[in-house]
């Protein structure tokens, strides 16, 4: 079944930095992102700008209550970085089952979807993981 997440969603920050605009490898300030869920739904909406769609294992009504599970991170490269980026990994109805997977994500034993894990990488580290509880709409 297909849920729809609606998100609100802002970065700023990431410019050249001053003095270097015109070198060929210029370093680039910090990018912010802040990102905060605004809405659960079976359907998709036509007038919501910023949308999710999720797979969920359980056949969900409206009024039924879900757990979406997310993790914050940070990226970069040699020449920046971005704090604030998401991903959500789960949209559960059991309450344990979401802190479960919580748990797994904050003492690193996650194991990820297909074995690949966005926040661990070279320039990747995890800032947080969440557990948004919401209503379906």
């Amino acid at each position: 079944m297909k849920l729809y997440l609606s998100y609100e969603e802002h970065s700023c920050g990431g410019d050249i930095c001053k003095g270097q605009e015109n070198d060929d490898w210029p370093d680039r300030e910090p990018t912010l992102t802040t990102w905060r869920l605004t809405g659960c739904s079976l359907n998709r909406s036509r007038t919501q700008w910023y949308q999710e769609e999720v797979d969920i294992d359980e056949e969900l009504e409206i009024g039924d209550f879900v757990y979406v599970v997310y993790v914050r991170y940070y990226t970069g490269d040699t020449f920046g970085t971005h704090s604030g980026c998401w991903e959500i990994l789960k949209v559960l109805t059991d309450p344990k089952e979401a802190k479960k997977l919580q748990e797994s994500v904050e003492n690193d034993t996650y194991e990820g979807e297909r074995g690949y894990i966005t926040w661990k990488g070279y320039f990747e580290g995890l800032e947080s993981c969440g557990i948004e509880f919401m209503t379906v709409l």
